[in-house]
């Protein structure tokens, strides 16, 4: 992702059997100079619609660890919510990791609509579309 035409940070969109559960998953990473600026919640913003209304996903996913207090505020001021928590691994200690679960209906979407190319191509590469 640029800003201002610098690297910035990556918006990830995944998915494990997306044809059959239409489940997918969020991941980002965000340079530290451009966090607290409202840049990472509308990346997850955009994407999570772009998967809902271009992907026809039901539900998109999301964790962070537990003490990423800016990647936790990120997934519930978009309208994730808490689904569980797995313990992961992190410096040879066990660390927290929340899961959250995000529904259309309850994501908070970002202010500016999105402008899309390329979608027919894209559904098609990935099965969506015959």
């Amino acid at each position: 992702m640029l800003w201002e035409s610098e690297p910035a940070g990556v918006q990830e969109l995944f998915g494990d059997k997306y044809l059959v559960n239409r489940t997918t998953e969020t991941g980002s990473w965000l340079a530290r100079r451009f966090q607290g600026r409202g840049i990472g919640t509308a990346m997850r913003q955009v994407i999570a619609a772009f998967a809902f209304d271009h992907l026809d996903a039901q539900h998109v996913t999301s964790a962070a660890f537990s003490d990423n207090a800016a990647s936790v505020s990120v997934s519930r001021k978009i309208g994730y919510a808490e689904n569980g928590v797995d313990i992961w691994a992190r410096e040879g200690k066990p660390v927290p990791h929340q899961r959250f679960l995000l529904s259309p209906d309850n994501l908070v979407r970002y202010e500016y609509p999105l402008l899309i190319t390329g979608l027919a191509a894209f559904r098609c590469s990935i099965g969506l579309d015959a």
